[in-house]
């Protein structure tokens, strides 16, 4: 069962939700770490931090990383950071349950609230679909968007109809 975090400065309580753990295993989109807060929760908490962030392009199959089974995994970013996240976990973990926390910075992509991930193979779009590809905790933190550019916070909220229509 997903558990959902909602609420201005709720993300706060990342470190309480990931606990003491030996390796994490972070996905972050390139603008996802900018106010600060990531520093604060990785300072206290983390032994072991590896942060990634996804290609610039599509999200090819053939190029997600296999990395070593983290005790946490945590996507920090918009949809394709998450499905990065997702991607990789579905590669690393053999299909092994491992805690998994979203942190969407942008609206409309749905990926946090889905056990699917979208990727390519050459122009052909691919979905990966797993239970265990949805996120073990979602943190709603609206305070994580008031700095997107004017142009994502369109995106944003074109894709968020979008979703609401389908």
């Amino acid at each position: 069962m997903q558990k959902i975090i909602r609420g201005i400065g709720s993300v706060e309580g990342l470190a309480d939700v990931a606990g003491s753990r030996e390796k994490v295993l972070v996905i972050a989109g390139r603008h996802a770490l900018k106010e600060g807060w990531f520093e604060r929760f990785t300072l206290s908490v983390i032994k072991e931090i590896k942060i990634i962030h996804p290609p610039e392009g599509l999200l090819e199959l053939s190029e997600i990383p296999a990395i070593g089974k983290p005790d946490v995994m945590i996507a920090i970013g918009g949809g394709k950071a998450i499905d990065f996240a997702k991607a990789i976990l579905e590669k690393t973990t053999g299909r092994e349950i491992v805690l998994f926390i979203a942190v969407p910075t942008t609206a409309g992509s749905g990926s946090e609230a889905t056990p699917f991930a979208v990727v390519y193979e050459g122009k052909e779009k691919k979905t990966i679909e797993s239970s265990l590809l949805l996120p073990t905790v979602v943190f709603l933190d609206g305070a994580l968007m008031k700095n997107l550019a004017a142009q994502q916070k369109a995106f944003s909220g074109a894709d968020a109809f979008s979703q609401c229509v389908e």
